[in-house]
């Protein structure tokens, strides 16, 4: 497949060396020029053929050097030089689309049998796919939920390396992995004749700092850690550009401290203390922006409100109110211009101050009263009258009618979220879902009360344009069952042709949606790979499909323009016709008849359009609440048992023959597991990627079925109690990290128990104090782009570090940092939870041999057990695993 060029890549210069694959020369980069730069003073270049490493700490700039190359961060500073080739780029966050496994590794690149085979068993994905119901025709899930993370890794690494590009570009691709696996992929792509030293120039970004240093013929020569390695004056020494640094950068660089100052936590709160006094300043500025009102127009809104509070205090007789003031200006002022126009027919200009003050006097009431109903409508407040929404929300009885209205959106999609199972998720595009919630709501939001209303005034109006019609000749009135019935056949076929169309439009929309949030979440990936023009493609073939059905809908609201004209015009020729004939009609009346019919054609439309509309509004209802009740739910009907609220108090966790899956319809992830963690045990959850370490602490929190078993917590049966309440007693810290869309202050404290000085504090430990700061302090918004990767992780550890609970899960969290970073949360997680029970999923053995138990899962069975040490020193799988980190030490 012709892939074309990355245009958002910097381009081949005739300066830069032909062995030179890129070339960086005092490059620094930023999102912009007046913003600090994330990449500083760089000076790199890559050979053609060569495999390049780039190590360094949390928040160094690894990743952000990588989109530097890939053209997403522009240079400001110096020269950034690629030669014009394709490139393959595998994330930190895997991107993956909601499509089969065999699928996310082809993507756009044309299928090659063996190649494909070959890559698949080179990232150790063909195990994967024998335990897996479909094998590579599997769906995986919108971001790939029914993968593990290590899965989900290296199916984006094996992506590509099956494109075949001559640049390859990965960002700690090896962070999910188990040891053993993290050695057979290595092996497979990067050792001697691996599928990425074939001549393929490679650039991969690392958290590990671990070096081995091989000599003649393969040996190992030294391997040790980057710091011990340059101190002892080794080989790695002679390389490193800055040995002659000087004792004093050394000295500031090992005596930074986390000690909180009181000036930063003064500076942190600068932005509390800026903050507006009032909303009056925000209307002020509306005004200054939007032009300040007339006092004219001033008078009229507040008379006009003070006639609708007299007339309509409340909102139920509100609109039948401004209805019937509809109606009765339009038919009475009509009417009261035939009068005289007929008076000035029999004598001119007679009276025509009680005609024109009369009409005037009427006009003005009427307009006053309608504004005024229709303000009363829009400013009324009602009243509280549940308390189970809480204090908070019983203060919030200033809304109006229209915030009211957003109330079931926000219930229905926290209903939604909250209690559908994971198996149902997975199963779910998550197109559809963001189609269903964004077009059915925004139809129940909106559209219903605007064509309700609309609706009712069309008609009121229709009524009003009749009544003046027979009022002005009354042998019309025989044509009126001719024109309902007439009426009744257009609206039927209309009706049902509009609603279907509208229908399919909804529906086409889902993939639509799909294709843009995939491409959005990895536009990085698609750009790298040339794959662009593709994307586009299929995006302007799925808007053709979305597009076909509101073109079709065009066309019948054209069709029934022309037929409710041809109505109108067949009234106003019979009009025409009986005046001419019976000759009893003055010209008054004939011209009030035929000026009506004109309105009562339009008054026709509308009515025809916003009664559709109210239709297809109501099926929105009827969708809405057929979803709310076919979505099956989490928890069974007996699990409603309430736990004290102490509970868990001791941190007893015991596996009863568990026996699970994501599905009824799954196979089983985990099989006749029996274990028991005593109180304030530490438990390690050992075993190579998709043995069913996730599927074990994934039970732990009720996220799948179990066929058989039981888990008791303190005694008590989980499964007794909602899903919900089990998750909200335990402390989780998932390998993926998940912000709230909000402030740092909320994401750190969502239930705001804690003290700035607390979470500062913590922060202050993990290192992210003096960045927090500089970002705008904890009241700054949680963007996607405030931390990196590896912070996000440790973020998430001082959210974690700020709650209270018994019982701690941990799922592999320090896989996306250094080892120092790794030091700094293990120390923090041993210093907040020193008698706490904890659960701890870990690939790197060595951080976990302190623990009491570890056990090793395969195939989501238990196949070891007991004390690591014991284990490590013992023939086991423990041992094996932890010898394929590189630590002998204890093993034997």
């Amino acid at each position: 497949m012709n892939e074309e060029k990355n245009v958002f890549r910097p381009s081949v210069s005739e300066e830069i060396d032909s062995s030179a694959m890129v070339l960086l020369r005092n490059c620094s980069a930023g999102w912009d020029r007046s913003s600090r730069p994330v990449v500083n003073n760089v000076d790199a270049n890559v050979q053609q053929g060569s495999f390049v490493i780039v190590i360094g700490p949390v928040g160094s700039g690894k990743s952000s050097l990588l989109h530097t190359v890939l053209g997403e961060i522009p240079h400001t500073v110096g020269t950034v030089i690629v030669q014009d080739v394709e490139v393959a780029f595998c994330a930190q966050t895997p991107w993956l689309i909601n499509a089969t496994l065999k699928d996310n590794i082809i993507g756009h690149s044309e299928f090659d049998s063996q190649w494909y085979n070959t890559v698949v068993k080179s990232c150790a994905l063909d195990r994967d796919f024998t335990q897996l119901p479909g094998r590579e025709d599997t769906m995986i899930g919108s971001k790939g939920i029914m993968l593990s993370g290590g899965q989900k890794g290296r199916l984006a690494l094996a992506r590509a390396v099956y494109a075949r590009k001559p640049l390859v570009i990965l960002d700690d691709v090896f962070a999910g992995l188990d040891a053993e696996t993290e050695q057979d992929v290595y092996t497979a792509l990067f050792g001697a004749g691996g599928l990425l030293r074939q001549g393929t120039t490679t650039v991969l970004a690392t958290n590990s700092n671990y070096i081995i240093v091989l000599g003649p013929g393969g040996t190992i020569v030294e391997q040790g850690m980057y710091s011990e390695l340059i101190s002892q004056g080794s080989y790695l020494a002679s390389l490193d550009p800055k040995e002659n640094r000087s004792d004093e950068t050394d000295r500031q660089g090992d005596n930074k401290t986390a000690a909180l100052d009181d000036s930063v936590l003064r500076n942190a709160n600068l932005n509390a203390e800026n903050r507006p006094a009032s909303d009056l300043t925000i209307y002020k500025l509306y005004v200054d922006k939007t032009g300040r009102v007339s006092f004219f127009v001033f008078f009229v809104l507040c008379s006009s409100f003070a006639f609708g509070l007299l007339f309509s205090r409340k909102s139920t007789c509100g609109l039948p109110f401004v209805l019937f003031i509809l109606m009765a200006r339009l038919t009475s002022e009509e009417i009261w211009i035939k009068f005289w126009v007929e008076a000035n027919a029999r004598k001119a200009n007679d009276r025509l101050a009680y005609y024109l003050s009369l009409y005037v006097l009427w006009s003005t009431l009427a307009i006053f009263l309608f504004l005024g109903a229709c303000l009363s409508m829009l400013t009324n407040r009602p009243q509280a009258t549940d308390d189970s929404y809480g204090p908070e929300n019983r203060q919030r009885t200033s809304r109006t009618s229209a915030q009211d209205s957003f109330k079931p959106k926000e219930q229905l999609w926290l209903m939604y979220s909250s209690r559908a199972p994971l198996g149902f998720l997975s199963g779910t595009d998550s197109g559809e879902i963001a189609n269903r919630f964004s077009q059915d709501l925004e139809l129940v939001d909106m559209e219903l009360p605007r064509s309700l209303i609309g609706t009712m005034m069309a008609f009121v109006l229709c009524v009003g344009e009749l009544v003046v019609i027979l009022y002005s000749s009354k042998y019309i009135a025989a044509t009126v069952p001719v024109l309902i019935g007439l009426l009744y056949l257009v609206q039927m076929y209309y009706l049902k042709t509009s609603r279907q169309l509208r229908i399919l439009e909804i529906q086409a929309r889902a993939p639509l949606l799909t294709n843009f949030m995939e491409t959005l979440q990895g536009l990085s990936s698609v750009r790298a790979f040339g794959w662009m023009r593709a994307y586009a493609t299929r995006n302007d073939c799925l808007l053709v499909t979305a597009q076909q059905s509101i073109y079709l809908l065009y066309c019948a609201q054209l069709w029934l323009s022309l037929t409710l004209d041809m109505i109108v015009a067949f009234l106003a020729i019979t009009l025409v016709s009986v005046a001419v004939t019976t000759r009893t009609s003055s010209g008054a009346s004939i011209g009030l008849a035929l000026v009506n019919i004109v309105a009562f054609g339009a008054s026709l439309k509308g009515l025809v359009y916003n009664w559709t509309a109210l239709e297809i509004s109501m099926g929105a209802i009827a969708r809405i609440q057929n979803f709310t009740s076919n979505t099956p739910c989490e928890d069974q009907p007996d699990a409603t048992e309430p736990p004290p609220p102490n509970w868990p108090d001791r941190g007893l966790i015991h596996f009863h023959d568990v026996s699970a899956a994501y599905s009824c319809e799954s196979s089983l992830v985990l099989k006749n597991v029996s274990l028991e963690v005593q109180p304030g045990q530490k438990l390690a959850v050992c075993g190579r990627t998709g043995s069913g370490k996730s599927s074990l602490v994934g039970s732990l929190l009720r996220l799948l079925d179990l066929r058989s078993g039981t888990i008791e917590i303190d005694g008590l049966n989980i499964s007794a109690i909602t899903r919900q309440e089990v998750r909200s007693r335990l402390i989780t810290l998932p390998q993926e990290s998940f912000f709230y869309y909000g402030t740092v202050r909320e994401n750190l404290d969502i239930q705001g128990q804690r003290s700035d000085e607390e979470m500062f504090e913590i922060l202050a430990r993990l290192g992210l104090h003096e960045l927090i700061i500089q970002k705008g302090g904890l009241d700054v918004p949680m963007t996607d782009d405030l931390l990196s990767h590896g912070q996000k992780q440790l973020f998430c550890v001082a959210r974690a570090a700020l709650r209270t609970s018994r019982i701690i899960i941990l799922d592999e969290v320090t896989s996306s940092v250094d080892q120092d970073t790794e030091t700094i949360i293990l120390d923090v997680l041993r210093e907040r939870f020193p008698e706490h029970t904890v659960v701890c999923i870990a690939h790197r053995l060595k951080t976990i041999l302190d623990y009491d138990q570890a056990i090793v899962l395969d195939e989501g069975s238990i196949v070891e057990c007991g004390n690591p040490v014991t284990l490590a020193s013992q023939s086991s799988k423990f041992a094996d695993l932890l010898r394929a980190t590189g630590d002998y030490s204890l093993t034997l």
